[in-house]
C-alpha cells in the first residue's frame, strides 16, 4: 500500500494515501500529535487532525555527495527533538526551523 490506515471512533479506520512513496519504514508521533513517516524517498510530515500531509526536503548534503534519501528511523528524544536516522548518518531538526542539522 501507499498509505497509512488510522483508526477514528466507531471502529471505523480511515485510509490516508500519499504520492510518490513506495514503502513506509518508520512512523514518530510528534508531542502535537503529529506523524513524521520515513519512506524510501524522504520524510513526510502529517497532520490527521487536517488530513495535511507534505514531504520534508531535508537538504542534507556531505562534502562529496547527496545523503541518501531512504529513512529509516524516525524518533523524538526526551526533550522533544526531532531526529532522522538514514544510511549515513543522523539529522536533528532544529527548534523553530524546517531545517536538519546534519551529524
Amino acid at each position: 500500500s501507499r498509505g497509512l490506515s488510522l483508526y477514528e471512533e466507531n471502529d471505523r479506520f480511515k485510509n490516508i494515501y500519499f504520492k510518490n512513496i513506495n514503502s513506509i519504514n518508520t512512523i514518530c508521533e510528534d508531542n502535537k500529535n503529529n506523524l513524521w513517516i520515513g519512506t524510501d524517498n524522504g520524510l513526510v510530515y502529517f497532520e490527521p487532525s487536517k488530513g495535511v500531509h507534505k514531504k520534508i526536503d531535508l537538504n542534507l548534503y556531505d562534502q562529496t555527495e547527496s545523503i541518501s534519501k531512504k529513512i529509516d528511523k524516525v524518533f523524538m528524544d526526551s526533550k522533544g527533538n526531532l531526529w532522522v536516522l538514514f544510511l549515513k548518518g543522523l539529522a536533528r531538526l532544529e527548534d523553530g526551523s524546517n531545517k536538519f542539522q546534519l551529524f
